[in-house]
């Protein structure tokens, strides 16, 4: 095969010897006697390419239950630094050998030639067949990602035959391309499912070697707390991963809060294609931090089609090396927004096709469900609650409403009155409430809190009926009237309201959990909380009328909930160009708008009149620093 490309593989089909047929229209062409055309003659046969020897190639033989006899072959990246093998195995047609059965004008037939082809990537050009040696016929045209397997044609009937011994070659160019079967026919005939019987498996006990290969799902991963699990059909088992939080220049805190972890165990150790399949919402959105087995991070910045959904994506800094044992593998955040469905490892190299979801995750037997934990200060909040500075505080930020008291159910709007905390729920799970919070006094003890639309809750009571007081910032359980209260909820977003009940009562963190245990210390961290509002002293005892008018947040959207329109003022000493998304609760980029910050305060609009309703996600991306603020679409 000297000349030929080195990263091509060959197949050539064995010897084949087919049943005795008629060639009625040679005698009429050519007046040959009838005696000399009932011979035993090739017409057509099936082959099956895992019965070729395919040692000292590049070739794998894989199991699937749509493939013919079970097995396809396709062609495999060698490790790195090594040139594929081309060793080329020579099989044959025979067209008869001997005076006995030589065969006048073969030379004028031609060989229509099929493959039952299935591609795992794109593709213009995927096979390639010859005869007796001579011109290469190359299967053009466009083979996309399928499910199944399917018949595709040589553009050309092959010619070049003669009689005797002919040889017939097959080659793969492409590493996506899964070949099951192969069909060589003189006549019309065309194939369809999965053919006859092939010719070339008779006694041959095949038994392919298991390829290694791993299926993760990253919401059954070890999720860290600045991360969230989505709910969307277009991922797979309907769940997904996204980032909460920002680090592009460098890696984000070596903490289990900043990463989703994979743990798998690998029986031989190995080198290992890793593929990921990445939901890349924007140019913005489309990166993380990855490493394997504790070792360096990589950024995987590139490569990810942003706007197009979930793809699978190989990661170029590969392949990674498995250690026999326990094996870890690190996604932490780079960019918000970016989501994360599912992680597939093998030997082979193929990557699944391109939109598939692949087979199932085996990392998900009895997965906790995950526990959420909220800042105050990063709820979505009323202009009526300000921030407040302790050292005691989780993050060293409470917040404490300065208004008057609001003993009477809620109605109406809550504009001024609300902090919303909003969240997905991966499976139908029953929860537990939490607050962390400081009720100094009798008159300064409580709050009203529901989850959804549902009822309010009258927060105000110890769990024995006695008047709710704590020695500080401490845990309660959230009950109705002391009585204690539980959630059902469902898959899906939800949100969590806590209004004003008494003025003064500071709120620290909001915890819902399926442990009904109380949170110790400063509980779980809490996801995705970037901003960074002024804050105002925490004083060591009561003195609500002492504050002043509320300080001016650094970002503050309004109102909230809104209907038709959005209002964004931004205070910060930066200058420049200032990004401002809407996300809704899949991910998506709904609205973008790009401005220019002059030095001061920017205040800018944003039309949502035409959203559906719902919670959604303003991202604020300002140099390299991004913000991002829940609300509430009505």
């Amino acid at each position: 095969m000297v000349g030929e490309p080195s990263h091509v593989t060959y197949l050539n089909l064995p010897y084949v010897h087919f049943s005795t047929s008629r060639w009625l229209l040679l005698a009429a062409l050519y007046c040959v006697t009838p005696s000399l055309l009932l011979a035993q003659l090739p017409l057509s046969a099936y082959l099956e390419p895992e019965c070729f020897d395919l040692s000292g190639t590049n070739f794998f033989v894989a199991t699937d239950a749509l493939a013919s006899n079970g097995r396809y072959v396709a062609y495999q990246v060698p490790p790195p630094g090594q040139e594929p093998q081309l060793r080329t195995f020579r099989r044959t047609l025979d067209f008869g050998r001997g005076p006995e059965l030589d065969i006048p004008f073969i030379e004028l037939l031609s060989l229509n030639v099929y493959g039952r082809l299935r591609a795992t990537e794109a593709s213009k050009s995927y096979l390639e067949v010859r005869v007796n040696e001579g011109e290469w016929f190359t299967f053009e045209g466009s083979i996309a990602p399928t499910d199944d397997f399917e018949w595709i044609a040589a553009p050309n009937r092959l010619t070049g035959l003669r009689s005797g011994i002919n040889t017939f070659d097959i080659r793969i160019r492409q590493r996506g391309t899964q070949l099951d079967k192969i069909f060589v026919t003189l006549t019309g005939e065309v194939p369809t499912g999965p053919g006859d019987e092939a010719i070339n498996c008779e006694g041959i006990d095949f038994e392919p070697a298991p390829i290694a290969e791993y299926w993760l799902e990253a919401e059954c991963a070890t999720v860290g707390a600045a991360w969230e699990t989505i709910v969307t059909d277009r991922a797979a088992a309907d769940q997904a991963v996204s980032a909460t939080a920002s680090s592009r220049p460098s890696p984000p805190a070596d903490v289990a809060a900043s990463r989703v972890r994979f743990t798998l165990e690998n029986p031989t150790g190995g080198d290992y294609s890793l593929f990921a399949r990445v939901n890349a919402p924007s140019g913005q959105s489309d990166s993380y931090w990855v490493r394997v087995n504790d070792g360096e991070w990589y950024p995987w910045s590139r490569g990810f089609r942003q706007g197009q959904g979930f793809r699978w994506k190989r990661y170029p800094d590969g392949p990674v090396s498995l250690q026999a044992g326990t094996n870890t593998i690190d996604f932490a955040f780079r960019e918000a927004g970016t989501q994360l469905d599912k992680l597939h490892l093998n030997t082979t190299g193929i990557r699944p096709p391109v939109t598939d979801f692949g087979a199932t995750g085996t990392n998900c037997d009895a997965v906790a469900p995950p526990t959420f934990a909220f800042e105050a200060e990063c709820a979505v909040r009323g202009a009526g609650w300000v921030p407040l500075t302790s050292s005691t505080a989780s993050n060293d930020k409470a917040m404490v409403f300065l208004g008057p008291n609001s003993l009477a159910e809620p109605t109406g709007e809550l504009n001024d009155r609300a902090l919303v905390f909003a969240f997905n729920v991966p499976a139908p799970t029953t929860y537990y409430g939490f607050l962390r919070l400081d009720a100094p006094s009798l008159g300064s003890n409580s709050f009203w809190v529901r989850i959804d639309g549902s009822d309010w809750i009258k927060l105000w009571k110890e769990a024995d009926g006695s008047p709710l007081r704590t020695d500080g910032l401490e845990w309660r359980a959230l009950t109705d009237d002391g009585q204690p209260v539980s959630f059902d909820l469902t898959a899906g977003p939800h949100t969590v309201t806590v209004v004003n009940r008494e003025s003064g009562t500071r709120l620290d963190k909001l915890i819902l959990s399926a442990s009904d245990v109380l949170p110790t210390g400063l509980g779980a961290p809490a996801a995705g909380c970037t901003t960074r509002p002024p804050v105002i002293p925490f004083p060591q005892t009561p003195a609500p009328a002492a504050y002043s008018a509320p300080a001016a947040a650094e970002v503050a959207v309004y109102p909230n909930p809104a209907t038709t329109e959005l209002t964004l003022e931004l205070t910060t000493a930066y200058v420049g160009r200032v990004t401002v998304r809407v996300v809704d609760g899949m991910g998506r980029a709904v609205r973008q708008l790009v401005v220019e910050k002059a030095v001061g305060e920017l205040r800018a609009g944003i039309d949502v009149g035409d959203l559906p309703g719902g919670v959604y996600r303003l991202q604020v991306l300002q140099g390299q620093e991004t913000t991002v603020v829940p609300f509430l679409k009505q």
